[in-house]
């Protein structure tokens, strides 16, 4: 068991990552930043909607690039893009997309399972996701 934590020194605590992602696709990288967990239940959040009726309506469309738009910043974690690039960056190489949206999903802790939970938890597609930690979602 580890030292128990005090209100203070948990409010203190700077637990942000930030990590460097090669693209050789692309010939060069950017940093990809942790999201916060506002951040994530807003990632999520996005993916699911509540229709008139009570009916969940998923949004699966650029999720790996909403996810990088929403991460990727520079060495200050100033942002690298805005929202709106999310579907122009959809439109990238897979591959390139998914290599930063693996290391961003690593680091705000959505995991595969994560994202089964989002797409089959909608019934046509995602809803709220688990808060399992392991590597990055293969959706």
């Amino acid at each position: 068991m580890g030292t128990p934590l005090s209100r203070e020194s948990i409010l203190a605590i700077n637990d942000a990552r930030i990590e460097w992602v090669a693209i050789p696709e692309w010939e060069g990288g950017f940093y990809v930043r942790s999201l916060t967990a506002a951040e994530r239940d807003a990632w999520e959040a996005s993916i699911v909607s509540i229709d008139d009726e009570g009916n969940r309506q998923s949004n699966m469309t650029n999720l790996r690039a909403r996810l990088v738009v929403r991460t990727a910043c520079v060495v200050d974690r100033s942002p690298v893009f805005m929202e709106s690039d999310a579907e122009v960056l959809g439109t990238k190489l897979a591959s390139a997309v998914d290599r930063a949206y693996s290391v961003a999903a690593r680091l705000s802790g959505i995991s595969g399972q994560d994202a089964r939970e989002l797409e089959k938890n909608s019934g046509a597609g995602p809803s709220a996701g688990s808060s399992s930690s392991s590597p990055s979602p293969s959706a």
